[in-house]
């Protein structure tokens, strides 16, 4: 569990950090327990479905030939002589997909929460429906204090729950184990869950202000990542920062969105092995109601055109 620690640390450094900040000047409501369950078990679950059919990320080191897209055109490089982007272009792709609803709307008006008072499952106290993209998801959840006086510090606001739960996806349960704290108005929440065939989802949540971090460690079809999230709202405009670790290949990207000529675009900046690079996406839908991404990408004075599909979740 090193890399469970590791993240531990990440998320502690983050709070120090903003801790020491300016406080901000934008009047974002920070985000309930509620939504930011939602969020988290959002993205967990739509990485566990990525492990059956159409929805499969796949599980090797991103051999070329195994990734699922078209390449448009190219200038400056060829299918030997692939950007640094192509290794992880699909993963980027998922959580662009995945994340877009909160750059489009904003993350308060991209989750709509129904949170019932009496639940229908008798194992837990409450009982938590979200939709985001027109998809549902359910949660059953209790949160038990674990709060215990400290003599030593007796003026320091902090309080410790105890989560646990499960998430329904596709009719399918999934047990949530895990713990929230608040110390002096910062907020920290880990929850990990795990399927039959022994693919896992960690989650470490941290939040201050309008800025939301998250920490996740998967190992889906033995192949282990760590991804680092962060959403931050500043009035109508949300940006997403992602970084990722795959075999210690590292790679960090920025996304938001833009209107370009009258249409809506999403610009992409990315450090991929310390080389920078940048992509428009734009989403195309055909006749058939068909999702695919058109990304342009530049990188080291080569550019290239790709098309990928859209997930047939959203």
């Amino acid at each position: 569990m090193k890399k469970v620690v590791a993240l531990s640390i990440v998320l502690i450094v983050v709070l120090t950090l903003i801790g020491c900040a300016k406080p901000t000047t934008d009047t974002n409501a920070q985000l309930t327990t509620n939504q930011t369950l939602a969020i988290s078990t959002y993205l967990a679950s739509e990485l566990l479905a990525t492990t059956t059919g159409n929805h499969e990320l796949n599980a090797s080191a991103r051999n070329q030939d195994e990734i699922n897209y078209r390449v448009l055109s190219s200038t400056g490089t060829d299918d030997e002589n692939s950007l640094n982007i192509e290794r992880q272009l699909e993963e980027v792709n998922f959580y662009f997909n995945k994340l877009k609803p909160f750059i489009d709307e904003g993350v308060n008006t991209a989750i709509e929460i129904e949170e019932n008072i009496s639940t229908t499952h008798k194992e837990y106290e409450q009982e938590l429906t979200y939709k985001i993209a027109d998809n549902y998801y359910t949660i059953f959840y209790s949160l038990e204090s674990a709060t215990e006086e400290d003599e030593d510090t007796p003026n320091l606001e902090e309080e410790e729950f105890i989560l646990s739960g499960i998430m329904v996806i596709d009719g399918i349960e999934y047990v949530i184990d895990g713990e929230k704290e608040r110390v002096n108005g910062e907020s920290e929440m880990w929850f990990e869950t795990i399927d039959d065939t022994g693919n896992y989802v960690y989650v470490e949540i941290a939040r201050e202000e309008d800025e939301q971090y998250f920490a996740i460690e998967t190992e889906i079809n033995g192949v282990e990542k760590v991804v680092e999230l962060e959403i931050e709202q500043e009035g109508d405009e949300t940006e997403i920062e992602i970084e990722l670790t795959d075999n210690d290949y590292e790679s960090s990207y920025e996304l938001k969105k833009a209107i370009q000529d009258d249409q809506t675009i999403y610009k992409l900046e990315y450090e991929v092995n310390e080389l920078e690079g940048e992509a428009t996406i734009t989403e195309v839908t055909d006749e058939d109601g068909n999702v695919t991404y058109h990304y342009e990408i530049k990188e080291q004075g080569m550019t290239k055109e790709i098309e990928i599909e859209g997930d047939e979740r959203r």
